[in-house]
């Protein structure tokens, strides 16, 4: 039987410590620079939000949006992302993996590396606060140990979060994909065309 988990958020729609996810996920989904995190007891996620009063509640300049694809002809997942500064784009970006490394995991392993390669973005160019939009649900899921990681790629994402990613402040925000959402269409566009370059190029 899973423990119970405590989820505090620090900024959202409401702030506090819920005792389920449902409850949490009503606040935080949907708001830009949610920030919110899971615990095993009440006492830590307590300890966590009093952090917030050292600093202010301010939504993050940068935010990144990430989506992955998977080619089946050539078994090879692709992913791609985009940044943007106070909603302007500033980069954009993808690149393609031999799917096999992740055991068959697909699209799920272009979208968990479209979340890896924006976190490492944020570490090569100094951004400490961002904030990940997403549409496959692990993508935060997993990072905010929402999800059990039993699939390789979900490991090698914990893995990356505990060794490289510790000084980001990373929030999240879900979003439906293939719903006309602008940037969310050209991270899929980037994904796709990592794909066709690498299928031209070979």
């Amino acid at each position: 039987m899973a423990a119970n988990k405590f989820y505090a958020v620090k900024i959202g729609k409401k702030t506090g410590i819920f005792s389920t996810w449902e409850e949490c996920s009503q606040q935080v989904k949907g708001y830009p620079g949610a920030i919110y995190k899971s615990f095993l007891s009440r006492t830590q996620a307590d300890n966590w939000l009093q952090e917030k009063t050292n600093s202010p509640k301010v939504a993050p300049t940068h935010k990144i949006y990430t989506d992955g694809s998977y080619d089946k002809d050539t078994d090879f997942y692709s992913y791609g992302v985009i940044v943007l500064n106070n909603d302007q784009v500033i980069s954009k970006f993808g690149g393609v993996g031999d799917n096999k490394k992740f055991g068959g995991a697909n699209n799920v392993s272009g979208e968990i590396m479209a979340a890896i390669n924006a976190l490492e973005w944020c570490i090569r160019h100094n951004i400490s606060d961002v904030c990940i939009y997403h549409d496959y649900e692990g993508v935060s899921r997993w990072y905010l140990n929402e999800w059990e990681a039993n699939s390789q790629i979900a490991r090698f994402y914990i893995k990356k979060r505990d060794q490289a990613f510790k000084a980001l402040n990373v929030s999240f925000v879900k979003v439906k994909g293939h719903s006309n959402n602008e940037y969310n269409d050209m991270a899929d566009a980037e994904a796709k065309k990592a794909i066709k370059n690498m299928k031209k190029n070979n």
